[in-house]
């Protein structure tokens, strides 16, 4: 987030300014040297080892290998080898970042694969709940920071008769649900191309699982109905209802992503009273959102702007993600793209708590050369 929202580090425009000699990165920095090596250990790979990684061979690539490899599903599409180590050792002290939003994501996502990698069997699963309802929580203090309570619009864990809600967004004109669902897709499963095991894991996570529970879009159905019939109670009835989940998987920003889970759940909202108002369901990542809250905050565009910008008619999602139609709704009426200070706020006391866990030393001099008349210990 601080990557992709505040920092736009110059290696974003110019890659070659992502190159960095480790020694003169440490002491710019208070992190203890043998931390901060076994970290570029573990997060870089030279060339060949890049290239034996991704072609599973040790033989070289020559252009016969290279054109082998490009037929092949997971070289064309599987990038989690750069994942895994966005970093790329070169000659002597120098390293390139690859990919700076893949660093971040090593250096915040990683850390909990790295933690369920070494628990007991069985317990990655309670791990995985756990910062599930971690995202849950920071999703509603994100829609907190920008829609306080005294504003009236936001209300958070709306319980009705059957069903819950976690957020709900009421502007009077119109009316937005929001499911908040943490699951990653198996990476087989992303990376085989084959459709029929995609789709049964996605309807498993986001229509129905396998106990016949309620998922996100069952759910949404669900309370679409409630605010139709007045269970939940908004502002005015007879509104547009604007259902949306909010996810962690960024897999699904990707083209027809969103216009495949529509249509699961166009399947429940043909059973509404009143389909006629309940519009196509948007998938949402939660950094689309953490994009999409101070451009809505600053009065650049609003929230029935941005959902309504990819619907055809009033059934269908166009293949475009909400980050891509957000940005041609900026860039069509010369708005001025703002940074999330809710993230900068945040991602400031991070630092604030790493550099008071890595104290600056106070005199470095004093630290490194003994003292006059001091001896060797």
């Amino acid at each position: 987030a601080r990557v992709q929202n505040i920092i736009n580090p110059e290696f974003l425009r110019n890659p070659g300014a992502g190159i960095f000699d480790s020694l003169d990165l440490l002491k710019r920095s208070s992190f203890p040297p043998g931390a901060f090596q076994r970290f570029l250990d573990d997060a870089s790979l030279d060339a060949d080892a890049f290239r034996t990684k991704l072609s599973g061979r040790n033989t070289g690539w020559g252009e016969s290998m290279v054109a082998e490899l490009l037929t092949t599903s997971a070289f064309r599409s599987d990038f989690l080898a750069f994942r895994e180590r966005p970093i790329l050792r070169l000659e002597g002290r120098c390293y390139l970042v690859l990919c700076g939003h893949f660093l971040a994501d090593l250096l915040s996502i990683g850390i909990l694969f790295q933690i369920r990698s070494v628990l007991p069997a069985g317990k990655g699963a309670v791990l995985m709940s756990l910062f599930g309802r971690l995202f849950e929580l920071y999703a509603s203090e994100l829609l907190e920071s920008f829609y306080p309570p005294l504003s009236g619009f936001l209300q958070i864990d709306v319980r009705y008769a059957d069903g819950q809600l976690d957020a709900l967004l009421d502007f009077g004109e119109y009316v937005v649900l929001l499911e908040f669902k943490f699951f990653l897709l198996n990476h087989e499963i992303k990376h085989s191309r084959k459709t029929g095991e995609l789709e049964k894991s996605l309807r498993e996570k986001l229509v129905e699982n396998e106990r016949g529970e309620r998922k996100a879009a069952r759910q949404l159905a669900h309370a679409a109905q409630a605010v139709l019939d007045g269970t939940i109670p908004t502002a005015r009835a007879g509104k547009p209802i604007y259902p949306v989940v909010l996810i962690y998987e960024s897999g699904l920003q990707c083209p027809g992503a969103n216009t495949v889970v529509n249509r699961y759940f166009q399947e429940h909202r043909a059973l509404l009273s009143r389909p006629d108002l309940v519009r196509p369901l948007t998938v949402m990542s939660v950094a689309e959102l953490e994009e999409l809250l101070p451009q809505v905050g600053a009065g650049s565009t609003t929230w029935r702007d941005v959902l309504d910008a990819r619907l055809i008619r009033n059934d269908d999602i166009m293949f475009i993600s909400l980050h891509q139609a957000l940005y041609d709704l900026m860039k069509k009426h010369g708005r001025v793209w703002l940074n999330n200070e809710f993230l900068r706020r945040t991602s400031d006391e991070m630092v604030e708590r790493m550099r008071a866990y890595f104290p600056e030393p106070a005199n470095s001099a004093a630290q490194t050369e003994p003292a006059e008349g001091a001896q060797a210990g």
